[in-house]
């Protein structure tokens, strides 16, 4: 069946379109059938039509675009607005987002602040206040309280989370290793020995007691240089010495003979 074959009512016509047919008012088809809006629909009437334009087109065959930018200057809040055919296209400043440029990016989200620091958003940026002990852009850097070398007389020291720890030569003590271990406390000078102390350790000072040794703890033997003459005995004593003497001699080191009398002949 085609429009001749197929009657209409009155004041509409036959249309034929893609093989088929349809009616419509007389004049309307028509009046669209050259297709004059650019980017809109067509609409007649009465012998006539008029254009409804798509979104970002304007003008009476809608063949104007639209410049959205111009139109509206911030529709792309914290962005730079292009104008595209029949709309616009936000291109955001860093650390921002959304179709208008409308979103701050939370730079914290990502949890970027280690080790317990706080996060504090800011525009395309965040900044981190550290825990104490820590330093760097995210809080990742141990601060080193051992490069002040806080440990004295070359002790070692061993770096911590916002502390550090001495470990002391030998002799040394303190948080520091600055104070000196007195080795003479315990007093191991013996028999009045004087004790000096030294760093990790002591010296006795053993003169005038009688004793030697490390401690003073041996007797010295007065008698081990023979100091009794002529035959005497030695009898050791504290720091001393004493001599029996042989007949015949006397002294403290047996020295003195005895008077002898001599018969001397006179021419």
């Amino acid at each position: 069946m085609d429009c001749r074959a197929s009657s209409c009512p009155m004041y509409q016509e036959c249309v034929e379109q893609a093989g088929a047919w349809r009616c419509a008012a007389a004049g309307a088809e028509s009046a669209c059938a050259s297709a004059p809006c650019h980017n809109g629909t067509c609409v007649g009437r009465d012998h006539t039509y008029f254009c409804q334009c798509a979104p970002g087109s304007t003008g009476r065959l809608c063949e104007l675009d639209i410049d959205e930018c111009a139109r509206s200057p911030k529709i792309c809040n914290n962005g730079v607005c292009v104008n595209v055919p029949g709309s616009y296209q936000c291109y955001c400043r860093p650390g921002y987002t959304g179709d208008s440029c409308e979103q701050d990016i939370d730079e914290c989200l990502s949890s970027p602040c280690k080790n317990g620091g706080t996060c504090l958003n800011l525009e395309n940026n965040y900044e981190c206040t550290c825990m104490e002990g820590f330093e760097g852009k995210d809080c990742s850097v141990n601060i080193d309280e051992c490069s002040t070398s806080p440990c004295a007389a070359g002790s070692t020291c061993v770096d911590g989370v916002a502390a550090y720890t001495c470990v002391c030569r030998d002799g040394l003590t303190g948080a520091r290793c600055e104070q000196d271990i007195d080795d003479c406390e315990s007093a191991p000078c013996l028999h009045g020995g004087r004790c000096v102390d030294l760093v990790n350790g002591y010296s006795c000072e053993c003169a005038g007691t009688g004793y030697g040794g490390v401690q003073c703890e041996l007797d010295i033997d007065e008698c081990a240089p023979q100091p009794c003459q002529h035959g005497g005995t030695c009898l050791d004593a504290l720091n001393d010495y004493r001599c029996t003497c042989h007949p015949g001699y006397t002294g403290t080191v047996p020295s003195i003979m005895p008077n002898h009398y001599v018969n001397l002949a006179i021419a």
